[in-house]
Parts: structure tokens; sequence; C-alpha cells
């Protein structure tokens, strides 16, 4: 599919074979054939709709795919356990720690077609306090207990975007129900609340708590730098070098020496996060009505710029954060210089993959619109799906 599309040949190959595949993991379910292996290929199904941006059949793959699992975990589930829990009374999981792995990325999958969809996650919400019982199928996975640790703090940072987005989708219904009324208003912006002081709370884990201490002692050690700047015909001249160095910088902001790519891709995740969650409380696009969600959007684009060359993340998962980003800043209009460097690295992507330009171009176009972020994302949706 992505070579022959980037080549401009005809998918005609693709279409078949993509029609074939479907039709085998239908006769698979219909004989009740359900093992790993059907789910294994219900989720590359469900991969390869994600990156061709077609998110209303992405969505039908992630039910199919939760309901394989849930299939699976049967003979496996503690007893009165909520259904996201895949664990037995002896701490396994019954199913191989791949189908956990398989698992872990449709949650990611899950929120990003939410967020882009507006409608609720197809996964149920994973509490806070049970993120953590996965560790043992993690163990299995990783090489040594920090790796875990990472792997861990990961997991927490999806499962929180995961549960922001449920409670996005539950906002806007009870706004639009006819028996909204302020008391119900203040419930929704205290629901915010306990996500974004969720969201502070990940910062005290011990594993991310050391590697911002290195993060913050390393930026001591920085050489002065100039200033950058931009214009219309122009990009940003000091981001734009292929090389990464220290002096890598985000427009005229502090410049960022990155340790550690994989802590800070973690801290823009949970950046955008905390974005996402305020235009919950406060959905009017642009900067809101206080500094953080700005300071928010300007720390994702510094650790962009640090992260220079970043091979630890791909560049197309990073787009829902650059995405935030630009809605924090509130487009042109508001913050110019930003949203310009945010969009000049947004087209870096879309040469990567350019499957993704339409939608892309159709996101960034809502940056510069003054209303509510979520009537806005509907408009959106309702044009490319």
């Amino acid at each position: 599919m992505i070579a022959d599309y980037r080549l401009r040949r005809p998918m005609d190959r693709f279409i078949i074979l993509y029609g074939r595949s479907l039709h085998r993991i239908q006769d698979a379910i219909r004989l009740h054939d359900l093992d790993e292996g059907t789910t294994l290929a219900v989720f590359l199904i469900l991969w390869i709709d994600v990156v061709r941006a077609e998110l209303r059949s992405s969505r039908k793959h992630l039910l199919g795919l939760y309901l394989l699992f849930q299939e699976l975990q049967k003979r496996y589930r503690m007893p009165n356990s909520a259904p996201g829990i895949f664990i037995d009374s002896r701490g396994g999981v019954g199913v191989s720690p791949l189908m956990m792995q398989i698992w872990r990325i449709a949650i990611r999958l899950d929120f990003t077609t939410s967020l882009y969809l507006v409608q609720p996650p197809v996964f149920p919400v994973i509490p806070p306090e049970q993120q953590d019982l996965h560790r043992q199928w993690i163990l299995c996975s990783t090489p040594d207990v920090e790796t875990a640790d990472w792997a861990l703090a990961a997991f927490a940072q999806d499962n929180l975007m995961h549960r922001a987005c449920h409670l996005a989708c539950q906002a806007r219904e009870l706004r639009n129900s006819p028996t909204y009324t302020p008391r119900v208003e203040l419930e929704i912006i205290y629901r915010a609340a306990e996500l974004e002081a969720q969201c502070q709370d990940w910062y005290r884990r011990p594993i991310v708590m050391h590697a911002q201490s290195i993060e913050q002692a390393a930026q001591l050690d920085l050489p002065p730098c100039s200033s950058t700047s931009t214009s219309a015909d122009s990009s940003p001249t000091s981001a734009d070098s292929p090389h990464v160095t220290e002096e890598t910088r985000f427009l005229d902001y502090p410049p960022r020496r990155i340790v550690n790519p994989f802590y800070a891709n973690l801290v823009a995740s949970a950046r955008a996060a905390s974005i996402y969650i305020s235009l919950i409380a406060h959905p009017l696009i642009g900067p809101g009505p206080n500094a953080k969600r700005f300071q928010d959007a300007v720390e994702i684009c510094e650790i962009l710029a640090g992260l220079g060359q970043d091979t630890t993340n791909t560049a197309s998962s990073k787009i829902w954060m650059m995405f935030l980003a630009g809605v924090a800043f509130g487009g042109l209009r508001r913050s110019g210089r930003e949203a310009e460097w945010l969009r000049w690295r947004m087209e870096g992507i879309v040469k990567l993959f350019p499957l993704m330009k339409n939608a892309v171009a159709a996101y960034e176009g809502l940056w510069d619109v003054e209303g509510d972020f979520w009537d806005e994302m509907d408009k959106v949706q309702a044009i490319l799906y």
C-alpha cells in the first residue's frame, strides 16, 4: 500500500489483498476459529486503516478486536473484574505477552481514533489504580526492571488520554442534554480537574522524577544560542538543520537539551493530554482562560525541536500532540510565529506519510477558527470521514 502510493502506481494489488484478508478474517470468525492469529490479523487490518486515515473503518476493526480479546480472555479474567482487566487470580494473563502488547497498542489507536472522530473510545476505561496490575507480563517482555517501569509509565500516559477521550464524549452528551444545568457544568469541570490532577501525578513516578532531574541538570550546561525568526516565506532558521545539535531550538524560546528521548516524548504526550483536558473544561480554541494551555504547547514544540531527528518514536505518532499544540496556539492570527513553526514541522511529517496529507491539512485549518473546539471537530470529521 505505502510503496504503491508513494510511487503513484495503481492501488489494485493492495485493494485485492486487503479484501482477501478481510474475507479470511470473516471466515475465521464465522467458523469460531478465534485464536491469537485471528486477533493479530484483525490488529494488522486496523493498523492499515489508521495509516491511511480511514478512521471509521478503524473504529469498526477496534470493536472487532475488542470482542476478540473478550473471547480470548473469558477463561482468565478475575471474578467481578472490569472488562479491561486481563489478569487471572494468580497474576497471569492467559494469553501471550505479544497479545498484551497488541492490546496496549490498540488502546493508543483507540484514543487517537476517538480524538479525531469525537466519538467514545471502544475499549473501556482503565482506572488509574489498576494500571500497574500488568507488571508481570511486562516483565516477561522487557530486559530489566527499569525498562518495565518505563513501559508502565508510557502505558499510564496512554491510559490517561484514553480516560480523557471517554470524559470528553460524556461531557458533550451532558452539555447537549435537555437536563443540562449549571450544576452539570460544574461536575464536568470537576471531573476534568481530577484528570488534570492524575496528569500531574504522573510526574511523581520515581523513574520519571529521576529522568526529570537529569534533564534539568543538562539544561544548566547549554551554551548561548542566537535567536531565530520566521517570516511568511521562510522556515525557521536554527531548527531546520538536518543534524541534531545542542543549539536546536523552538524560535527564540530557551533551547532544550534532550538527554533521554523516550522520557522527552512522554513529557510531550503529557503536555498534549493536559491541553486536551483543558478543552473539556473550556472548549474555546486558542490559549484559553489561563496561561498553562499556551505554555504546554510551547513545551511540546521545545521538545520537538530538541529531539531533532528522533528515532525513538515515529514521526506519525507525534501528529496528535502537534495538532493539540496548534489548537492551544490558536493559529496564525493569535500566535503567528508559533503556529507557523508548527505548520512547518507538520509539512515534514506529511512528506513521509503522504496518505495523511488531506487529514492533516483539514485539522490544521481548525487552528485559526474562533469557536468551540468540539463543534469544529465535528465539522472537520464530517468532511473527511
